[in-house]
């Protein structure tokens, strides 16, 4: 059997502050952010496998799963997906799957999809995703 324990140290990664931007952007009670940064301050886990345990290892990004409030986090935080990748392609957001695309019909396509691609990774990786 394997299971993970949680708990809570204080740190804060640079995707959890680009989500707090976005909390602020979209005006929310600064009571409900500070409430919703604990909730998410960098956890230390450890794996039980046949009742012995792994070390502890800090929890270095994610929300936590099975939460009532991880699902709107993360689609608050993945809202501008599709702005920041740009008019090249179409994309489609389900849940936790984002998959972007473009009807191949000429040779350019196939570069207006990468151009695409090269868009959407730029912006992820500029915004410390």
């Amino acid at each position: 059997m394997i299971s993970t324990v949680i708990s809570k140290r204080p740190l804060i990664k640079s995707p959890v502050k680009r989500l707090i931007l976005k909390l602020h952007s979209y005006m929310i009670d600064e009571g409900v952010i500070k409430w919703i940064v604990n909730f998410l301050k960098a956890r230390k886990y450890r794996v039980r496998v046949n009742g012995s345990y792994s070390g502890w290892h800090n929890v270095t990004s994610g929300i936590p799963q099975g939460s009532v409030l991880g699902p709107i986090l993360f689609l608050i935080y993945i809202n501008d997906l599709v702005d920041s990748c740009g008019s090249y392609c179409n994309m489609y957001i389900f849940a936790d799957d984002a998959k972007f695309y473009r009807h191949i019909e000429h040779p350019e396509d196939k570069e207006f999809l990468q151009l695409s691609s090269n868009q959407c990774i730029t912006s992820v990786e500029g915004n410390g995703c």
